[in-house]
């Protein structure tokens, strides 16, 4: 229930968000918040959503990963034939299953940590990641949010999972203009600023919100809401990530 409830936020969060924008950049004009988000012409959006946790120390063959990684995939609604791989990298193993649409691109990841102790025992710790790039579809990204949690359950385990927005906007905006969105964005979220940096070159502000359960910790300070804006000066856009705990998407 508490995370249905924080998917929930964040969808009301980003909704919230875009119409700020539209208000904001095209004089009033009131546009449908939907149809304006996956539009275009007007924005672009990517969402991210992913979920990780260790699902116990059992032992998986090769061809058993490939099994437990394919019905995760079919629990997602994915049918049709993915790309498997397995790498190992010292004393750690990646079985990982891709599969790579016209909107989206989906990682299923089976990672087992190998630790020797003494008289050469060996111990397994297994973690399962489940995430999902989606291009202009806010609906998906909710959607499968609650889906990916509930995939989790299924296997017993409570997983952490986020999702994160990125949205571009045609042209550099001012100091002053990503201030206001950063403070709409805030308010909204019934979240007191906590800590920053709003220069031209980095822009990135943290709050808290004692409506979002979830935090971070930085020091002694609570976080639970992130935004963050960039210039990307080569295609003559801004960049604007929000994500709640915190942005875990490069920027």
């Amino acid at each position: 229930m508490r995370k249905k409830i924080i998917i929930l936020m964040i969808s009301l969060w980003m909704i919230a968000f875009v119409g700020m924008i539209f208000t904001g950049m095209n004089d009033n004009e009131e546009l449908d918040l939907v149809t304006a988000f996956s539009n275009e012409k007007y924005m672009y959006t990517e969402s991210f959503v992913n979920g990780k946790a260790s699902i116990g120390n059992s032992y998986y063959t090769k061809e058993e990963k490939e099994e437990y990684l394919k019905d995760v995939a079919n629990k997602l609604g994915i049918n049709t034939e993915c790309e498997f791989v397995e790498v190992r990298d010292d004393n750690i193993v990646t079985a990982k299953l891709t599969k790579v649409a016209k909107n989206a691109i989906t990682n299923i990841k089976l990672t087992t940590v190998e630790t020797v102790k003494e008289k050469n025992i060996i111990t397994l710790k297994n973690y399962l990641e489940i995430s999902i790039e989606i291009s202009n579809s806010l609906d998906s990204a909710v959607a499968y949010g609650d889906i990916i949690e509930n995939i989790f359950r299924s296997k017993g385990v409570v997983a952490d999972v986020t999702v994160n927005l990125k949205g571009s906007i045609e042209g550099e905006l001012s100091n002053t203009e990503k201030n206001d969105i950063t403070d709409k964005i805030m308010d909204k979220m019934n979240a007191d600023i906590v800590t920053g940096n709003r220069t031209q070159e980095i822009y990135t502000v943290y709050g808290y919100s004692k409506d979002v359960e979830d935090y971070v910790v930085f020091g002694s300070t609570k976080t639970n809401v992130n935004v963050a804006i960039t210039y990307d000066e080569l295609n003559n856009e801004t960049l604007i990530y929000m994500a709640t705990p915190i942005i875990n998407q490069d920027f």
